[in-house]
């Protein structure tokens, strides 16, 4: 309720504000009498520049602090009228002309301090930078509300020689004066400090932003050191004037964003100007200083500066352009820093994260999301940053065909021109490294559903073997029983039977054997924790105890069942004939989408021998599921088989 009343009521008073002061100045033209003091001069642009900067601002972001203190100039303003207001009183024997002037007296210092003092502070978004500068922002509010305090309400000694009483009070209040403007002085340099940080925090539109205060007051600064140097008429005023109107202008431009003026290259045209003169200017007056002011010397040095001038400014561009980007450099280096990453990387997620980094590194987003999709399927997806809602997304296309997209939430609001360029950059530059990837992925799909399909038929093909077939073989057999019991005796006939049926038998014998390997029955009947634990109990002897570790594992596709039988099964075989050891540890845990496996022993270790034929299976059963498997002898002793599977369904696109 409060943030929609402010909406409504501090752009009126802003355009309010704007219009007095556009009437005080027509006032007071008008009593100049066509004589303009520069004093006054100065003060009016003063005003006018900052209030109407303040107006802008607050009528377009009315919660802003920045504008409000922008506008306190105003009471400049409100200085001069109330001493007119006071001297009219006077001469008409008013009374509360003492008011009048009580009020004229302190409330200039409301105009000059509080925006000189905390305005650094809440540049240009109107919040602190970090909550560390509160207690800074606190005290330098005490500090002004003091010093208001000692000039309003301290009393001034009346007209006539002070009293001594009056002598010592004045000479409190100016040493009480003296200490707080001390004070408040190392708060405003503390201030802006602050920019400083911003400027170490910032990317992209909010960089650009610090950049055109730290012009504004760099200009505001050089402009009135020339001044009092002395240039002379009219060069004094209108330095003056450039300069003044250089710091509100400044900020405008940084507070409003440049929503609508694209000035990147501007502001950096303009620094890289303003640095290279400087540092002309200073070399020529410190060599003037060393060398002195004959001619010969000063021109040797305007020539030497002039010969230094072409590289000086070749390596300055790059540092401005540094500083502006930041870490991200030019655009040129953001995309060949990228091009770099995606030719050392291997792999759809290396690939997807690398991009994701850049985008992350090189503009002011808070989330990003890089995702590679197949039709309306989503394949991977890499994520950096906080987990902000997205507002922003740039496809992924390689020759025509789109692959995925990148998903962005701006840290601010909207993306400036130049950095929808950049990301729309990033992603061409990513475009065949994400391709690659891309197919990488459906192979690797196409391989784990292809696994899949295999285990299901295998074990389609084993259910029917032991349920269906196994069945028609024993009747078989047993009219064979039949058979051969009402021919016995009759020699060929009996014979005959007999072969028959042995051979049924052995056909029975190998249709088990077949249905065993197409798939572990145990898996069946007792699940991949119970085959496990049977696997455990065969091992386990009076040299070796094994110890199975399981939750819950939820419901596993039947390759992932399988691929993990066969690992443990030849682990816990290698563990049983090699490692000489005596416990044994088998965990199985599920952890989201991925089954972890983990045979533990504390045998003698591999000891450096080259992998057999057992660990080649093991590692291919792992990797044709998109998985892994890895065994290694640990630091303490002992050999580690871990395995990571994919425990979910997986579909094809």
């Amino acid at each position: 309720m409060v943030t929609r009343a402010l909406s409504r009521v501090m752009p009126i008073v802003a355009w309010l504000t704007l219009t007095a002061v556009c009437v005080w100045l027509v006032v007071s033209l008008a009593g100049v009498g066509g004589e303009l003091h520069q004093y006054f001069a100065g003060e009016a642009v003063t005003v006018l520049s900052f209030t109407t900067v303040g107006a802008l601002v607050v009528s377009r972001q009315p919660s802003n602090v920045a504008g409000m203190l922008l506008l306190a100039p105003v009471l400049i303003a409100a200085e001069g009228v109330l001493i007119q207001v006071a001297e009219l009183a006077d001469r008409h024997q008013l009374s509360g002309a003492v008011w009048v002037w009580w009020l004229a007296r302190w409330i200039w210092v409301a105009g000059v301090v509080p925006p000189m003092t905390l305005l650094p502070l809440v540049l240009p978004d109107g919040h602190l930078p970090h909550q560390r500068w509160r207690p800074l922002a606190v005290l330098t509010c005490v500090l002004n509300g003091l010093l208001l305090t000692v000039i309003a309400f301290v009393p001034m000694p009346a007209y006539g020689p002070p009293s001594p009483v009056e002598i010592e009070l004045l000479a409190w209040q100016e040493e009480y004066n003296a200490a707080i403007w001390v004070v408040l002085g190392v708060c405003a340099l503390a201030a802006l400090a602050s920019q400083v940080h911003r400027l170490l925090l910032a990317r992209g539109r909010a960089r650009s932003q610090v950049l055109w205060i730290a012009l504004g007051a760099w200009t505001f600064v050089l402009g009135k050191l020339l001044v009092e140097y002395g240039l002379g008429d009219p060069l004094d005023a209108i330095v003056g004037f450039g300069s003044t109107l250089a710091l509100p202008v400044a900020c405008g431009v940084a507070i409003l964003r440049h929503d609508l003026l694209r000035l990147d290259r501007l502001l950096r045209q303009l620094l890289l100007y303003a640095v290279l003169t400087t540092l002309l200017a200073a070399c020529y007056l410190a060599l003037r200083e060393v060398a002195g002011a004959d001619l010969v010397v000063a021109t040797g040095t305007a020539v030497g500066l002039a010969l230094v001038t072409p590289p000086l400014h070749r390596w300055l561009g790059g540092r401005v352009t540094r500083l502006l980007y930041g870490k991200r450099g030019s655009p040129a280096e953001v995309l060949a820093d990228l091009s770099r990453h995606l030719s050392a990387v291997a792999g759809p997620d290396a690939v997807l994260a690398a991009l994701a980094d850049a985008v992350v590194r090189t503009l002011p987003v808070s989330t990003v999301h890089v995702v590679l999709t197949s039709g309306q399927n989503e394949l991977r997806r890499v994520t950096r940053g906080a987990h902000d809602p997205v507002s922003g997304s740039v496809p992924l296309r390689f020759q025509g065909i789109e692959l995925g997209r990148i998903d962005i939430a701006p840290a601010a609001p909207g993306l400036a021109t130049a950095d929808e360029a950049l990301l729309a950059d990033l992603a061409g530059t990513a475009a065949a490294a994400v391709a690659a990837a891309h197919r990488s992925e459906e192979l690797q799909r196409a391989r784990e559903q292809l696994v899949i399909t295999r285990e299901k038929e295998r074990h389609r093909i084993a259910r029917d073997l032991h349920d269906e077939l196994g069945p028609v073989l024993s009747g078989l057999g047993f009219t064979l029983d039949a058979l051969r019991a009402s021919v016995k005796g009759t020699g060929h006939a009996e014979a005959v039977t007999t072969q028959a049926r042995t051979d049924v038998r052995e056909a029975v014998q190998l249709v088990r054997r077949v249905a065993r390997e197409l798939r572990p029955p145990l898996l069946d009947h007792l699940g991949l924790v119970g085959a496990v634990r049977e696997l455990a109990a065969r091992h386990t002897g009076p040299s070796l105890s094994i110890s199975v570790g399981a939750g819950d594992l939820g419901d596993l596709t039947a390759a992932t069942e399988v691929a993990a039988h066969a690992i443990v099964a030849e682990a816990l075989t290698n563990t049983a004939r090699h490692s000489a050891g005596r416990h044994c540890t088998i965990t199985l845990q599920r952890e989201g989408d991925l089954l972890q496996i983990k045979v533990e022993d504390d045998g003698v270790g591999l000891d450096g021998a080259a992998g057999g034929l057992g660990r080649t299976s093991m590692v291919e059963r792992a990797e044709e599921l998109g998985g892994w498997c890895r065994a290694f002898t640990r630091e303490s002793g002992g050999t580690t088989v871990e395995a990571c599977l994919p425990a979910i369904t997986v579909t094809t696109p």
